[in-house]
């Protein structure tokens, strides 16, 4: 193992760069992010199908938050702004304006 260790040639930094035969995965990849976009796809899907079922029947009231969502209205436009949302989707992934699923996750615990 020493033989595989050797200097770096940095005059500031005195540390060794040891190679174990693994491979090193890339400074600053996160492997949570990639996983991070098809949850939260698979929830908003979800929340969207769920709307659309309550929309389609008539049922009683639904309260989400301590909003109560009676009307087909109420239901129709929550349909809509999901829906929209799904569309931006690749823009909020692009700049990052989602937290991590499981920073999401420990957040919903949390409350």
């Amino acid at each position: 193992r020493l033989a595989l260790c050797r200097p770096r040639r940095l005059p500031v930094l005195s540390h060794q760069e040891c190679t174990t035969g693994q491979r090193v995965p890339h400074p600053g990849f996160n492997h949570i992010t990639p996983m991070s976009r098809p949850i939260y796809f698979l929830l908003s899907a979800g929340i969207l199908l769920g709307l659309d079922v309550a929309r389609k029947n008539s049922w009683s009231c639904v309260e989400m938050y301590g909003w109560k969502l009676c009307s087909p209205r109420s239901l129709s436009h929550g349909f809509v702004a999901v829906k929209t949302m799904m569309m931006f989707f690749p823009v909020i992934f692009l700049f990052g304006l989602f937290p991590q699923v499981n920073t999401f996750l420990l957040f919903v615990l949390e409350q």
